[in-house]
């Protein structure tokens, strides 16, 4: 879960997670049913939720929904005392600092992508069979762009 200038971060883990396993769903806000998202979470779930100052309230609220229901929490947020942080099982914080008046989205992503080679090692040959596999389908569907085979382009 990550709203707001966090759903892009959250986005790509919930991507390459999916590359990796078949067991995440990326929750969103859209058409206004988090709410409904987060009520499906329960024991034996674990809600990776991130988030940064200023942090948006509806994440705040489904870290909150989604430990009272008996589910796992871990935080990926800017400060070990933030809102998500206090109601998390697990807290790992990036840094947002930047020479734009706009916080840097740049430590989470980077932590994302620590967190996913680490689940990529832990998963070992389960995890490398699905990765070859998801490849498998993505080129059998055409989802990667070629260059034309011609004369002038012999590949």
């Amino acid at each position: 879960l990550g709203l707001r200038v966090c759903h892009g971060v959250a986005f790509q883990l919930h991507y390459v997670y999916g590359l990796l396993c078949a067991n995440g769903v990326l929750l969103t806000d859209l058409g206004g049913t988090l709410a409904d998202q987060v009520a499906q979470i329960g024991r034996g779930h674990v809600l990776a939720a991130i988030s940064q100052s200023p942090y948006t309230r509806a994440t705040v609220e489904a870290v909150h929904q989604a430990q009272a229901q008996g589910a796992g929490v871990i935080a990926l947020t800017d400060d070990a005392l933030s809102p998500i942080a206090r109601a998390a099982d697990h807290t790992l914080v990036f840094d947002t600092a930047s020479n734009s008046f706009f916080h840097s989205t740049t430590g989470a992503l980077a932590l994302v992508e620590q967190l996913l080679a680490a689940v990529s090692a832990r998963g070992g040959n389960a995890v490398l069979r699905r990765l070859r596999e998801r490849q498998r389908q993505l080129h059998a569907s055409r989802a990667y762009w070629e260059a034309p085979r011609n004369a002038h382009n012999p590949r």
